[in-house]
Protein backbone atom coordinates (compact mmCIF):
# COMPACT_ATOMS: atom_id res chain seq x y z
CA UNK A 1 0.00 0.00 0.00
CA UNK A 2 1.78 3.25 -0.78
CA UNK A 3 0.81 7.02 0.52
CA UNK A 4 -0.33 9.16 -1.49
CA UNK A 5 0.59 13.07 -1.28
CA UNK A 6 -2.35 15.02 -2.71
CA UNK A 7 -2.34 18.45 -2.39
CA UNK A 8 -6.24 19.62 -1.11
CA UNK A 9 -6.68 23.61 -1.26
CA UNK A 10 -8.53 24.62 1.92
CA UNK A 11 -9.82 28.14 0.97
CA UNK A 12 -9.15 30.77 4.01
CA UNK A 13 -11.47 33.13 2.73
CA UNK A 14 -11.32 36.46 4.90
CA UNK A 15 -8.25 34.71 6.72
CA UNK A 16 -5.76 34.69 3.69
CA UNK A 17 -5.27 38.52 4.42
CA UNK A 18 -1.75 37.24 6.45
CA UNK A 19 -1.08 40.78 7.83
CA UNK A 20 -4.52 40.41 9.68
CA UNK A 21 -2.62 37.42 11.64
CA UNK A 22 0.84 39.41 12.31
CA UNK A 23 1.01 39.23 16.03
CA UNK A 24 3.93 41.40 16.74
CA UNK A 25 3.67 43.64 13.86
CA UNK A 26 1.90 45.08 10.79
CA UNK A 27 2.26 45.75 7.29
CA UNK A 28 4.18 46.41 5.39
CA UNK A 29 7.15 44.68 7.36
CA UNK A 30 10.68 45.35 6.84
CA UNK A 31 13.36 43.08 5.10
CA UNK A 32 14.75 41.05 7.67
CA UNK A 33 11.94 41.00 10.08
CA UNK A 34 11.27 38.51 12.64
CA UNK A 35 7.68 38.02 12.77
CA UNK A 36 4.44 36.17 14.60
CA UNK A 37 1.79 34.66 12.78
CA UNK A 38 -1.00 32.60 14.05
CA UNK A 39 -4.44 31.69 12.19
CA UNK A 40 -7.24 29.59 13.50
CA UNK A 41 -8.87 27.33 11.25
CA UNK A 42 -12.16 25.31 11.33
CA UNK A 43 -11.85 21.70 10.83
CA UNK A 44 -14.92 20.13 9.39
CA UNK A 45 -16.85 17.76 11.06
CA UNK A 46 -16.47 15.19 8.42
CA UNK A 47 -12.47 14.82 9.17
CA UNK A 48 -12.19 12.08 11.82
CA UNK A 49 -10.20 12.39 15.02
CA UNK A 50 -6.85 10.69 14.71
CA UNK A 51 -6.28 11.58 10.89
CA UNK A 52 -2.69 12.57 10.11
CA UNK A 53 -1.34 15.33 7.46
CA UNK A 54 0.80 17.40 6.84
CA UNK A 55 -0.23 21.02 6.08
CA UNK A 56 1.33 23.08 3.53
CA UNK A 57 1.13 27.20 4.24
CA UNK A 58 2.19 29.43 1.27
CA UNK A 59 2.53 33.24 1.95
CA UNK A 60 3.06 34.99 -1.04
CA UNK A 61 3.41 38.73 -1.92
CA UNK A 62 1.11 41.05 -3.85
CA UNK A 63 2.70 39.91 -7.01
CA UNK A 64 1.77 35.93 -6.02
CA UNK A 65 5.06 35.72 -5.61
CA UNK A 66 6.59 33.27 -2.74
CA UNK A 67 7.65 34.57 0.22
CA UNK A 68 7.54 31.57 2.63
CA UNK A 69 6.62 28.16 2.66
CA UNK A 70 5.76 26.02 5.75
CA UNK A 71 4.60 22.33 6.29
CA UNK A 72 3.45 21.38 9.34
CA UNK A 73 2.60 17.92 10.23
CA UNK A 74 -1.17 17.93 12.23
CA UNK A 75 -3.58 15.05 14.10
CA UNK A 76 -7.12 15.99 14.70
CA UNK A 77 -7.96 15.07 18.34
CA UNK A 78 -11.28 15.36 19.75
CA UNK A 79 -11.98 19.20 21.34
Amino acid sequence: VGLVNLPIPYDLGANSETCNHLTNASCPVAAGQTLGYTLRMFIEAFFPVGTEVTVEFRIVDQSNAPVVCVRVPIRIVSP
